[in-house]
């Protein structure tokens, strides 16, 4: 269920999406792969050295190391964005900025579905980064793999979105 009300900052209409079966199956699932990534994030934890890889270039070599503790910032990072993502599923026309307006309710059902999936595929680019950091090296390639796949999410949510209208 969706509701549009005119919002007087900006002329776009503020529109509020309701809870849905979708909605919750995708909320749970972003949940359940934070819990994997938290979970990865202690188990390696004792069994790594004090300096670990925090960046691999495009050609798998490790170029710079930092502190484990970098670990629980990669975690934080990950939960919140994709936290934030599912907050934002809420409230389309003042958290997803398209090319093309929302003026329908099929493109805000499409919007609303990109924002989802981009919160699942964020958890898992996440566990990737984790695990990349925790000297499982190659689960680096995976990290390419899982942004090329957002970046293809995102253009073609994008050009059907703007079919809709």
């Amino acid at each position: 269920m969706m509701k549009f009300k005119p919002n007087k900052d900006n002329g776009r209409p503020s529109i509020k999406v309701a809870r849905t079966a979708e909605g919750t199956a995708f909320e749970i699932a972003i949940a359940m792969l934070n819990i994997i990534m938290w979970g990865l994030i202690a188990w390696m934890w004792a069994r790594l050295p004090e300096q670990i890889p925090v960046h691999i270039n495009l050609t798998g070599c490790v170029d710079g190391y930092g502190s484990k503790g970098i670990l629980l910032v990669a975690g934080a990072t990950g939960t919140f964005i994709s936290g934030l993502m599912c907050v934002c599923a809420y409230r389309p026309g003042s958290t997803v900025s398209l090319p093309t307006p929302l003026t329908n309710a099929k493109q805000i059902a499409s919007a609303v579905r990109l924002v989802r999936i981009l919160g699942v595929l964020i958890s898992l680019l996440f566990i990737v980064i984790v695990l990349t950091m925790g000297g499982y090296e190659p689960v680096g390639v995976l990290t390419l793999i899982i942004t090329w796949i957002i970046i293809l999410t995102i253009i073609g949510f994008t050009i059907w979105i703007h079919k809709l209208r």
